[in-house]
């Protein structure tokens, strides 16, 4: 049986990027069941975008994180992701982590799903990125990218969800991994 996903998208004015975001999920050959985009408390035109596709996609659902104290940019990325997935109810196997400035192959969610259906171990899975069409150097292949990763749902519970601290995206596979996980980038 196929593993469904979900998407939980952190934004904080990305009015530069955030159609090209949407778009690229919208092509995927696999669609989430569920997409939650959390605004930061944006204050540029990021919020009009994302409504303009609400309509046409009930599955996805935009709410707003309420104002919070924390100053640390990767821990507040942190904070909104476990906020976005504490505050709804989210029934798939897998929640994949998507920047609101990052876009997508059209194969890549049917890529991952392929991936968590052949290994029940698999607890973290994320691609490399790209900049300006140069390939990232990919020096540990077991530590996964924070922009567009997949957690076995199983997995992101067990460790307890993103850590709130810098390097949040690197410490889950640690934890991951000291609980019998693998990962994998």
């Amino acid at each position: 049986m196929n593993k469904s996903y979900s998407i939980i998208t952190p934004i904080k004015n990305e009015e530069r990027y955030i159609a090209s975001t949407i778009k690229s999920v919208l092509a995927q050959k696999v669609l989430p069941e569920k997409w939650i985009i959390i605004d930061d408390n944006s204050t540029d035109r990021t919020n009009q975008i994302v409504k303009k596709y609400l309509t046409d996609n009930e599955f996805i659902k935009l709410i707003s994180a309420p104002k919070i104290d924390i100053k640390e940019v990767s821990a507040r990325i942190a904070y909104l992701f476990n906020y976005g997935y504490n505050s709804t109810t989210i029934k798939t196997d897998l929640i994949m982590k998507l920047d609101g400035d990052t876009t997508l192959p059209s194969y890549y969610s049917e890529f991952f799903i392929q991936l968590f259906n052949e290994d029940e171990k698999l607890g973290i899975a994320s691609g490399c990125a790209q900049y300006n069409g140069i390939k990232e150097k990919n020096a540990d292949k077991t530590l996964t990218r924070g922009a567009a990763k997949f957690y076995n749902k199983k997995c992101l519970e067990q460790i307890g969800y993103a850590y709130l601290s810098r390097g949040w995206d690197t410490i889950d596979n640690y934890a991951a991994q000291s609980m019998g996980w693998y990962t994998k980038k």
